[in-house]
């Protein structure tokens, strides 16, 4: 019956422990994912500022204008 016990006592341990884990993870993974695509953003949206804008350019015939931060 004591075997039992300890067994008992050291799956309660390690189940809060994957708790603790699950519940800190919960809370970081967004800001993480938020992080990745704002890094991905913005040269994305930098070479599509670009693209368009010598896009318009060989149709105006004037030179394109930098976008400007």
């Amino acid at each position: 019956m004591e075997g039992l016990t300890i067994i008992v006592g050291v799956g309660v341990i390690l189940l809060a422990a994957v708790g603790l884990w699950a519940l800190v993870d919960a809370f970081l993974i967004p800001g993480m994912i938020r992080e990745s695509k704002d890094s991905l953003r913005k040269p994305l949206a930098m070479d599509a500022m670009l693209a368009k804008g010598s896009a318009q350019s060989q149709w105006s015939g004037a030179p394109a204008a930098l976008p400007v931060e």
